[in-house]
Protein backbone atom coordinates (compact mmCIF):
# COMPACT_ATOMS: atom_id res chain seq x y z
CA UNK A 1 0.00 0.00 0.00
CA UNK A 2 1.26 3.48 -0.76
CA UNK A 3 1.48 5.90 2.19
CA UNK A 4 -2.00 6.67 3.48
CA UNK A 5 -3.13 10.26 3.22
CA UNK A 6 -4.21 12.03 6.36
CA UNK A 7 -2.17 9.90 8.77
CA UNK A 8 -0.04 12.80 10.00
CA UNK A 9 -3.05 14.81 11.16
CA UNK A 10 -4.69 14.40 14.57
CA UNK A 11 -7.17 11.55 14.40
CA UNK A 12 -10.81 12.74 14.18
CA UNK A 13 -13.47 11.35 16.51
CA UNK A 14 -14.64 8.99 13.74
CA UNK A 15 -13.38 7.97 10.30
CA UNK A 16 -14.37 10.04 7.28
CA UNK A 17 -16.90 8.31 5.02
CA UNK A 18 -16.50 8.98 1.30
CA UNK A 19 -19.35 7.85 -0.96
CA UNK A 20 -18.90 6.89 -4.62
CA UNK A 21 -21.96 7.10 -6.87
CA UNK A 22 -22.44 6.71 -10.60
CA UNK A 23 -23.81 4.39 -13.26
CA UNK A 24 -22.58 0.91 -14.00
CA UNK A 25 -19.36 1.13 -15.98
CA UNK A 26 -18.55 4.64 -14.79
CA UNK A 27 -15.47 3.50 -12.87
CA UNK A 28 -16.53 3.50 -9.21
CA UNK A 29 -14.57 0.34 -8.49
CA UNK A 30 -11.46 1.79 -10.17
CA UNK A 31 -11.76 4.86 -7.95
CA UNK A 32 -12.28 2.66 -4.88
CA UNK A 33 -9.13 0.65 -5.64
CA UNK A 34 -7.07 3.83 -5.94
CA UNK A 35 -8.54 5.14 -2.68
CA UNK A 36 -7.78 1.79 -1.04
CA UNK A 37 -4.10 2.26 -1.86
CA UNK A 38 -4.31 5.68 -0.20
CA UNK A 39 -5.69 4.35 3.08
CA UNK A 40 -9.38 3.89 2.32
CA UNK A 41 -11.32 0.89 3.58
CA UNK A 42 -13.42 -0.27 0.62
CA UNK A 43 -17.03 -1.08 1.51
CA UNK A 44 -18.40 -2.78 -1.61
CA UNK A 45 -22.20 -2.53 -1.54
CA UNK A 46 -22.53 -5.04 -4.38
CA UNK A 47 -20.64 -7.66 -2.35
CA UNK A 48 -22.79 -6.89 0.69
CA UNK A 49 -25.91 -7.32 -1.46
CA UNK A 50 -24.54 -10.70 -2.63
CA UNK A 51 -24.14 -11.75 0.99
CA UNK A 52 -27.64 -10.53 1.85
CA UNK A 53 -29.14 -12.66 -0.92
CA UNK A 54 -27.27 -15.85 0.04
CA UNK A 55 -29.36 -18.97 0.74
CA UNK A 56 -30.53 -19.10 4.32
CA UNK A 57 -30.80 -15.36 4.87
CA UNK A 58 -34.07 -13.57 5.58
CA UNK A 59 -33.58 -11.54 2.40
CA UNK A 60 -33.17 -14.72 0.32
CA UNK A 61 -36.58 -15.93 1.49
CA UNK A 62 -38.18 -12.55 0.82
CA UNK A 63 -36.77 -12.46 -2.73
CA UNK A 64 -38.17 -15.93 -3.47
CA UNK A 65 -41.53 -14.93 -2.02
CA UNK A 66 -41.60 -11.83 -4.23
CA UNK A 67 -40.09 -13.12 -7.48
CA UNK A 68 -40.75 -16.87 -7.37
CA UNK A 69 -38.57 -19.90 -8.24
CA UNK A 70 -37.60 -18.49 -11.66
CA UNK A 71 -34.71 -16.61 -10.01
CA UNK A 72 -33.00 -19.79 -8.75
CA UNK A 73 -31.63 -22.61 -10.89
CA UNK A 74 -32.12 -25.35 -8.27
CA UNK A 75 -34.10 -25.82 -5.03
CA UNK A 76 -32.41 -23.86 -2.23
CA UNK A 77 -29.75 -22.77 -4.71
CA UNK A 78 -28.25 -19.26 -4.96
CA UNK A 79 -30.11 -16.40 -6.57
CA UNK A 80 -29.43 -16.24 -10.30
CA UNK A 81 -28.63 -12.54 -10.55
CA UNK A 82 -28.86 -12.51 -14.33
CA UNK A 83 -32.40 -13.87 -14.22
CA UNK A 84 -33.31 -11.49 -11.44
CA UNK A 85 -31.79 -8.64 -13.45
CA UNK A 86 -33.98 -9.45 -16.45
CA UNK A 87 -37.00 -8.90 -14.23
CA UNK A 88 -35.99 -5.79 -12.33
CA UNK A 89 -34.37 -3.89 -15.21
CA UNK A 90 -37.60 -4.23 -17.19
CA UNK A 91 -40.01 -3.36 -14.38
CA UNK A 92 -39.54 -0.32 -12.10
CA UNK A 93 -41.99 -1.72 -9.54
CA UNK A 94 -40.01 -4.97 -9.24
CA UNK A 95 -36.79 -2.98 -9.02
CA UNK A 96 -38.18 -0.97 -6.10
CA UNK A 97 -39.36 -4.16 -4.41
CA UNK A 98 -35.88 -5.71 -4.62
CA UNK A 99 -34.27 -2.53 -3.32
CA UNK A 100 -36.65 -2.47 -0.36
CA UNK A 101 -35.50 -5.98 0.56
CA UNK A 102 -31.74 -5.55 0.09
CA UNK A 103 -30.94 -1.89 0.88
CA UNK A 104 -31.63 -1.91 4.63
CA UNK A 105 -29.15 -4.72 5.34
CA UNK A 106 -26.53 -3.16 3.01
CA UNK A 107 -26.79 0.16 4.85
CA UNK A 108 -26.60 -1.53 8.26
CA UNK A 109 -23.50 -3.55 7.30
CA UNK A 110 -21.83 -0.50 5.70
CA UNK A 111 -22.19 1.42 8.95
CA UNK A 112 -20.90 -1.51 11.00
CA UNK A 113 -17.81 -1.96 8.83
CA UNK A 114 -16.99 1.76 8.87
CA UNK A 115 -17.51 2.45 12.55
CA UNK A 116 -14.09 1.57 14.00
CA UNK A 117 -11.40 1.26 11.37
CA UNK A 118 -8.03 -0.23 12.29
CA UNK A 119 -4.59 0.68 10.92
CA UNK A 120 -3.76 0.95 8.01
CA UNK A 121 -7.25 2.23 7.11
CA UNK A 122 -7.81 5.95 7.73
CA UNK A 123 -11.19 6.53 6.07
CA UNK A 124 -14.07 4.51 4.59
CA UNK A 125 -15.07 4.34 0.92
CA UNK A 126 -18.66 3.37 0.16
CA UNK A 127 -18.90 2.04 -3.40
CA UNK A 128 -22.57 1.61 -4.34
CA UNK A 129 -24.43 1.83 -7.64
CA UNK A 130 -27.54 3.11 -5.84
CA UNK A 131 -25.81 5.17 -3.16
CA UNK A 132 -27.99 8.24 -3.75
CA UNK A 133 -31.26 6.45 -4.58
CA UNK A 134 -31.01 4.40 -1.36
CA UNK A 135 -30.30 7.47 0.75
CA UNK A 136 -26.86 6.18 1.78
CA UNK A 137 -25.29 9.43 0.61
CA UNK A 138 -26.88 11.21 3.56
CA UNK A 139 -24.60 9.14 5.81
CA UNK A 140 -21.46 10.19 3.91
CA UNK A 141 -19.21 13.15 4.64
CA UNK A 142 -18.48 13.64 0.94
CA UNK A 143 -20.09 12.33 -2.23
CA UNK A 144 -18.16 11.76 -5.45
CA UNK A 145 -20.20 11.20 -8.60
CA UNK A 146 -18.01 9.20 -10.97
CA UNK A 147 -18.76 9.95 -14.62
CA UNK A 148 -17.89 8.43 -18.00
CA UNK A 149 -19.35 8.79 -21.47
CA UNK A 150 -22.36 6.64 -22.39
CA UNK A 151 -20.29 4.77 -24.99
CA UNK A 152 -17.50 4.04 -22.49
CA UNK A 153 -19.96 2.71 -19.93
CA UNK A 154 -21.63 0.44 -22.49
CA UNK A 155 -18.32 -1.11 -23.52
CA UNK A 156 -17.20 -1.62 -19.93
CA UNK A 157 -20.47 -3.27 -18.91
CA UNK A 158 -20.46 -5.64 -21.89
CA UNK A 159 -16.86 -6.68 -21.30
CA UNK A 160 -17.16 -6.98 -17.53
CA UNK A 161 -20.46 -8.89 -17.39
CA UNK A 162 -20.30 -10.67 -20.75
CA UNK A 163 -23.69 -9.40 -21.87
CA UNK A 164 -25.06 -8.08 -25.15
CA UNK A 165 -25.17 -4.42 -26.10
CA UNK A 166 -28.97 -4.47 -25.84
CA UNK A 167 -28.75 -5.81 -22.27
CA UNK A 168 -26.16 -3.18 -21.37
CA UNK A 169 -28.36 -0.41 -22.79
CA UNK A 170 -31.35 -1.73 -20.83
CA UNK A 171 -29.33 -1.72 -17.61
CA UNK A 172 -27.95 1.78 -18.12
CA UNK A 173 -31.31 3.17 -19.15
CA UNK A 174 -32.88 1.90 -15.93
CA UNK A 175 -30.38 3.82 -13.79
CA UNK A 176 -30.49 7.41 -12.58
CA UNK A 177 -28.28 9.51 -14.84
CA UNK A 178 -25.43 11.73 -13.63
CA UNK A 179 -27.19 15.10 -13.64
CA UNK A 180 -30.19 13.59 -11.87
CA UNK A 181 -27.90 12.05 -9.25
CA UNK A 182 -26.36 15.44 -8.58
CA UNK A 183 -29.77 17.08 -8.29
CA UNK A 184 -31.09 14.38 -5.95
CA UNK A 185 -28.02 14.44 -3.73
CA UNK A 186 -28.00 18.22 -3.45
CA UNK A 187 -31.49 18.16 -1.93
CA UNK A 188 -30.09 16.79 1.33
CA UNK A 189 -26.31 17.21 1.13
CA UNK A 190 -24.55 20.61 0.96
CA UNK A 191 -23.14 21.40 -2.49
CA UNK A 192 -19.72 21.88 -0.88
CA UNK A 193 -19.73 18.15 -0.09
CA UNK A 194 -20.54 16.90 -3.62
CA UNK A 195 -17.92 16.48 -6.34
CA UNK A 196 -17.95 15.21 -9.91
CA UNK A 197 -15.04 13.20 -11.31
CA UNK A 198 -14.61 12.19 -14.97
CA UNK A 199 -13.16 8.71 -15.40
CA UNK A 200 -12.49 8.40 -19.14
CA UNK A 201 -10.06 11.22 -19.76
CA UNK A 202 -6.72 12.36 -18.31
CA UNK A 203 -4.85 10.77 -15.41
CA UNK A 204 -7.63 9.44 -13.21
CA UNK A 205 -5.37 8.38 -10.35
CA UNK A 206 -3.94 11.89 -10.03
CA UNK A 207 -7.48 13.34 -9.99
CA UNK A 208 -8.53 10.93 -7.25
CA UNK A 209 -5.46 11.69 -5.12
CA UNK A 210 -5.90 15.44 -5.46
CA UNK A 211 -9.59 15.36 -4.57
CA UNK A 212 -8.98 13.04 -1.62
CA UNK A 213 -6.42 15.48 -0.21
CA UNK A 214 -9.01 18.25 -0.49
CA UNK A 215 -11.70 16.23 1.29
CA UNK A 216 -9.37 15.15 4.09
CA UNK A 217 -8.43 18.77 4.59
CA UNK A 218 -12.09 19.79 4.90
CA UNK A 219 -13.10 16.92 7.19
Amino acid sequence: MTEALGTTQSKPARPMVLGLAGNSGSGKTTAARILEKLGGFHVDADRLAHEAMAPGTKEYGEILDRFGPAVISSPDGPIDRKELGKIVYNDPISKKALEAIVHPVVIERSLELSRDLEVPWTFAVWDAALLVESGMHDLCDFLWIIRASWETKLVRIQERDNISQDSAILRLSSQTQDDELFALASQTLPMSRIYSLQNDEGNFEDKVTELLEKCLGLF
